[in-house]
């Protein structure tokens, strides 16, 4: 019951220093901290060392190195600096002036949010919202049409990306050991549902 409790609490401390703009990585992190010492009556703390060991550097059970999540941690890192340097170089504006002159302009609003989409980064729909936001002004679309369409189609891309963070980290060795592949063939039919309601919308 405790550790229930302790979700809760942590849920609601994380969402109150957010919105006092505390670092986000912090903030997760003692958010974790709190649930971690309401598991204290069914974890010993031996385990959740012994757990952290493992997940960040030694499995004392298996005695070896564990590198998994140094692994998944550079992965993340060097997809961050790609998107970086694609938005500091100006690549990705010349990018979407490119689409333009190849998509209808109603298709535009469609295209830029979606291509944004493939930039696996935290808060990408807030860089695609003035490109929507230009677009949809010249064809009378109203403001929350242009949120729906930013927000759906900049997410359309999450059941078959292999790049983003959450199919990494759920096809990773400790988590399902799953083929990353495998995953998004399954996950198409949703893709295109997806997609499907987005043109319809």
């Amino acid at each position: 019951m405790l550790n229930i409790i302790g979700v809760i609490v942590a849920f609601i401390f994380v969402i109150l220093l957010i919105r006092k703009k505390w670092n986000f990585g912090a903030t997760l992190l003692l958010g974790s901290l709190i649930v971690g010492i309401f598991s204290l009556q069914e974890i010993q703390p031996v385990d959740i060392a012994k757990a952290f060991l493992r997940a960040n550097i030694y499995s004392m059970d298996e005695g070896k190195i564990s590198t998994t999540t140094l692994e998944l941690a550079l992965i993340m890192l060097f997809i961050n600096i790609l998107a970086v340097m694609m938005q500091e170089t100006g690549a990705m504006t010349k990018l979407i002036d490119s689409l333009r002159r190849v998509f209808s302009k109603g298709s535009i609003l469609a295209v830029i949010p979606a291509v944004f989409g493939l930039l696996p980064v935290p808060g990408g729909a807030l860089f695609s919202a003035p490109m929507v936001d230009k677009e949809g002004d010249k064809l009378g679309v109203s403001k929350e049409n242009k949120t729906i369409l930013n927000v759906w189609f900049r997410h359309i891309w999450f059941f078959v990306y292999p790049f983003s963070s959450a199919m990494i980290l759920i096809c990773s060795q400790d988590f399902s050991n799953i083929n990353i592949y495998d995953l998004v063939a399954i996950q198409i039919p949703g893709f295109l549902f997806m997609a499907i309601i987005g043109v319809l919308i």
